[in-house]
């Protein structure tokens, strides 16, 4: 998975920050089993290979934008927040329809429910903790990563303006 993500984005840093999403979701994931008491199983296993999918995707939207914003001059800073403003909408979209899709199998006491269950619990305790969670720390990281990586790629650091 690390080599499809560098590909993707291209660069080291900017790798670490789209991975720093998975334990984000693993927490979540994790918290959600140990509130409803369900153990650990495999159905639940997928459901981190599934929540680790999101996390991915969701930090790849914004870090590749981000990417795009300053190609086009933008300041590291304003491209952050750009980034992180313009990709709310499809991140959040991708994150509630994950878990507002597995909520019936969450909530489902019904035949088959045993093995449905670990699975969404983990999907919306992990996407649920993406949501709240990468959206305070992402942009304080891409724009650790930005400024690591930047005078590597430039030959000069970044001035101080």
């Amino acid at each position: 998975m690390t080599f499809l993500v560098y590909n993707a984005v291209k660069s080291g840093p900017l790798s670490v920050v789209v991975l720093a999403n998975i334990p984000i979701a693993c927490l979540g994931g994790l918290l959600a089993l140990l509130l409803t008491g369900i153990n650990n199983s495999v159905s639940a296993a997928m459901g981190f290979v599934s929540v680790f999918g999101i996390a991915v995707q969701d930090a790849i939207l914004v870090v590749t934008y981000a990417e795009r914003q300053w190609a086009a001059g933008v300041a590291a800073e304003e491209g952050v927040l750009n980034a992180v403003e313009q990709r709310l909408r499809a991140v959040l979209m991708t994150t509630f329809v994950a878990m507002f899709g597995l909520l019936p199998a969450a909530l489902s006491d019904r035949l088959g429910a045993q093995t449905q269950k670990p699975l969404a619990i983990v999907v919306i305790g992990g996407a649920l903790a993406l949501a709240v969670l990468s959206r305070a720390l992402q942009p304080a990281l891409l724009l650790a990563a930005h400024r690591f990586y930047r005078p590597a790629r430039d030959g000069a650091p970044e001035s101080a303006a």
